[in-house]
């Protein structure tokens, strides 16, 4: 996927924005697949979805994946009645994505979901109203060919809607899951007066004082430090803290899995090849700087075929993927780090034990 392509397409529209639907097509949508890696022999527009619809565009068509896009003019508000017409596309074709889109907001229905059409959003973005940077946001990861065709978008929008679940749940003193809270707690020594409501401030402090999307559950620290020369960090608290000198001696994966590593590189290395293990990858090429520089590619080479500096390689998919390691222990930590963020982690999962 080409982030900073799509960013492009949208600086260049905004000060001149396209005058109808059909030109909001011409100048943003189609470029804007061209950049998600869909070749326009996998878009076909107006076509008939053979129960009396023609949705503006069906994507991979003929392919189990196959999903549609309904495209309004840039200068339309996305209305619930628009949302109503493209979910039905959806839905009586019995397939489970479509997207709407006016050039510049994107939303991502679930047509899985039960309920009204504007309870089946599960992603969206606005660039008018945000900020565009060197990170994408989810829904463009999500509807990128690699995505769609891998079956990661469901993935993906499970942790968005698990992430709000949760934090749904934890703000209420009455739902099951503080119930289950409190009951393990008052078996704890000197707890046995915690009510509901004392639990669900806990959680609410501590998300006023998290700028992460979940509550990280780490792992005790008896259970995982193994010497008393060395500490464990999360990769979330090495952000705040960055390695200056720290040497990392192993990395505790969400899984309970250690790998003994011997530099910042190699725990870059190790824990973008275990998402890999897991399919937590986005989209490749990947970067996290503006420019044309790479952090993960298929061949060991930037933009235009500049080669990378320090490539570091592992398999994936049965493919062969090179990792930019040219960078300080700090920014080898952030990058990592971004990636975490793309599939879903806040960080907190990862311990590195670090040797003093």
């Amino acid at each position: 996927m080409d982030w900073h392509g799509i960013c492009r397409i949208f600086a260049e529209n905004k000060d001149n924005p396209p005058e109808n639907e059909e030109a909001t097509r011409f100048r943003v949508i189609d470029l804007i697949l061209d950049a998600l890696e869909y070749s326009r022999m996998e878009v076909y527009p107006n076509r008939s979805d053979g129960s009396g619809g023609i949705p503006d565009y069906t994507i991979l068509p003929n392919n189990e994946n196959e999903f549609f896009l309904e495209a309004k003019a840039w200068n339309v508000p996305l209305k619930d009645d628009f949302i109503r017409q493209a979910t039905n596309y959806a839905y009586q074709k019995g397939h489970r994505w479509v997207v709407l889109t006016n050039g510049h907001n994107w939303q991502l229905f679930d047509s899985y979901i039960q309920g009204k059409s504007s309870d089946r959003l599960v992603l969206s973005f606005d660039f008018n109203n945000s900020n565009s940077d060197d990170t994408p946001p989810l829904i463009f990861i999500a509807i990128c060919k690699d995505s769609m065709i891998s079956g990661r978008t469901e993935e993906y929008v499970a942790s968005i809607r698990l992430r709000e679940l949760i934090k749904k749940e934890l703000a209420d003193p009455t739902s099951e899951i503080i119930a289950a809270i409190q009951k393990a707690i008052r078996k704890r020594e000197g707890f046995g007066k915690v009510n509901r409501e004392m639990i669900a401030n806990c959680f609410a402090e501590g998300s006023r004082n998290n700028h992460t999307h979940s509550i990280p559950v780490p792992i005790p620290k008896n259970d995982i430090t193994k010497d008393s020369n060395s500490s464990f960090k999360t990769l979330f608290e090495l952000e705040n803290n960055p390695p200056t000198g720290d040497k990392p001696n192993s990395v505790l994966f969400p899984d309970g899995k250690t790998v003994g590593v011997r530099s910042w590189k190699d725990v870059t290395v190790s824990i973008i090849s275990w998402l890999g293990e897991n399919n937590r990858l986005p989209s490749i090429p990947y970067s996290t700087t503006r420019g044309k520089s790479y952090y993960l590619n298929y061949a060991p080479e930037h933009q235009e075929s500049k080669k990378m500096i320090s490539p570091s390689k592992f398999g994936y998919h049965g493919r062969t993927v090179y990792v930019e390691t040219n960078f300080s222990a700090s920014d080898l930590v952030r990058k990592t780090l971004d990636i975490c963020r793309q599939v879903g982690f806040t960080g907190d999962e990862f311990n590195i034990e670090i040797r003093f």
